[in-house]
């Protein structure tokens, strides 16, 4: 709907929806009910091909169940946003959002509003490309800091080093 309500707005904003989740046939139909013009629904693409939709995307958007058990965990789409360097849309609340408002890397929108979710779209549209770039290096440098193998890596040892310590 947001979408949809934004093409007024923005004709060449298009929103790229990847994956064959369980909503994929709602989807289908609202975007056909509704003659939406500027979502476009892709079936599920190899780890390869992801890479090459990311590299083409002007920002990611995370998109999360309000109060579901996921938003209490960190979602791998997150790390995975964040390990391309890309400007985030956080749609959700709970861990995701304060990772990407302390990273710094994008916009929030935690309520289920959609004129708060086109006015982030907008602050999206008028962000300067210095803006957008600085946002995906934040991005990146917190996933480097938090989540890059190495990272993990050295967290387990020392977790491994402080405990055989005790014993």
């Amino acid at each position: 709907n947001a979408a949809k309500k934004y093409y007024e707005i923005d004709k060449n904003a298009n929103f790229n929806l990847i994956g064959d989740g369980n909503i994929r046939v709602k989807l289908e139909e609202m975007i056909s009910k509704s003659k939406i013009k500027n979502v476009f629904l892709y079936k599920r693409v190899s780890q390869e091909e992801m890479k090459h939709i990311y590299d083409q995307a002007d920002i990611l958007i995370l998109s999360l169940q309000k109060n579901s058990i996921i938003n209490k965990t960190i979602p791998g789409k997150l790390q995975t946003y964040m390990s391309v360097s890309k400007p985030i849309l956080c749609f959700a609340d709970g861990i995701s959002k304060k990772i990407v408002s302390k990273a710094n890397c994008g916009f929030v929108c935690d309520e289920d509003d959609v004129f708060k979710l086109i006015d982030v779209f907008k602050l999206f549209k008028n962000s300067s490309k210095q803006k957008l770039d600085e946002f995906g290096k934040n991005s990146f440098n917190y996933y480097k800091l938090n989540f890059s193998d190495e990272t993990i890596y050295k967290k387990l040892n020392d977790l491994t080093w402080e405990w055989k310590k005790k014993f």
